[in-house]
C-alpha cells in the first residue's frame, strides 16, 4: 500500500506538460493580431505596387508609340465614333489596322493593361492630339490609386470607352504625353 500512494501523490505533484486553457487563448489572440498587422500592411502597401506598375507599363507603351511614330510619322489614330480617344482595351476597337492596341502590338508583345482596372473605363486611355489637336501628339492616362502619384487630370468625357461602348466620364489623375 505504501508503494501505491507513493504513486499517486507522484502522479498528483508531476507538473502537467500540456498547456492550460488560458495560455491556449492568449496565444491564439496574439496570432489574430499579428494577422490583423498583416491584412492592414498589405492593404497600405498593394495599391503603391499597383500605382508603380501603372507608371512602368505606360513607361513601356510610350516606347512602343515612339517607335510607331518614327515608322509612320504620327501616332496611330484610336479607331471609333468619338475618333480620338479610347481605352486601350477596348474590345472594340482591338483588332483591325486602325486601332491603337494593333499599332502597340507591332511593337510589343502583348499590350499591358491597368493591374485593377483592367476591362474596364478606368484602364490605361489614349487620347490622339492631347497637348496640340495634330497626329504629332497624344497623351496617355491612368487612374492611380494614391493620389500622391496623381499629376494632372484629364475627362474621358465624349469618348468610347469599356466595356459596353457608351461615352463614359472618367476622370484620370495621371498622365504622360508627347508634345512634339
Amino acid at each position: 500500500m505504501p508503494l501505491q500512494r507513493e504513486r499517486e501523490r507522484e502522479r498528483v505533484n508531476k507538473p502537467s506538460s500540456s498547456f492550460t486553457l488560458i495560455e491556449l487563448l492568449i496565444v491564439v489572440a496574439i496570432i489574430g493580431i499579428l494577422a490583423a498587422l498583416i491584412i492592414i500592411s498589405l492593404n497600405l502597401v498593394l495599391p503603391k505596387a499597383r500605382d508603380a506598375r501603372r507608371k512602368a507599363d505606360l513607361s513601356e507603351i510610350q516606347k512602343a508609340l515612339a517607335e510607331y511614330y518614327i515608322n509612320n510619322g504620327a501616332y496611330p489614330p484610336s479607331a471609333g465614333t468619338a475618333g480620338w480617344c479610347t481605352n486601350i482595351s477596348n474590345p472594340t476597337y482591338a483588332s483591325g489596322n486602325n486601332s491603337v492596341k494593333a499599332a502597340l502590338l507591332q511593337y510589343m508583345s502583348s499590350v499591358p493593361q491597368d493591374p485593377l482596372y483592367a476591362n474596364t473605363n478606368k484602364d490605361y486611355f489614349y487620347s490622339l492630339g492631347y497637348g496640340c489637336g495634330t497626329t504629332q501628339c497624344y497623351g496617355l492616362a491612368a487612374v492611380m490609386e494614391n493620389a500622391q502619384n496623381a499629376n494632372g487630370s484629364i475627362s474621358s468625357g465624349g469618348c468610347i470607352m469599356n466595356p459596353n461602348d457608351q461615352p463614359n466620364n472618367t476622370t484620370f489623375n495621371y498622365i504622360v504625353s508627347d508634345n512634339k
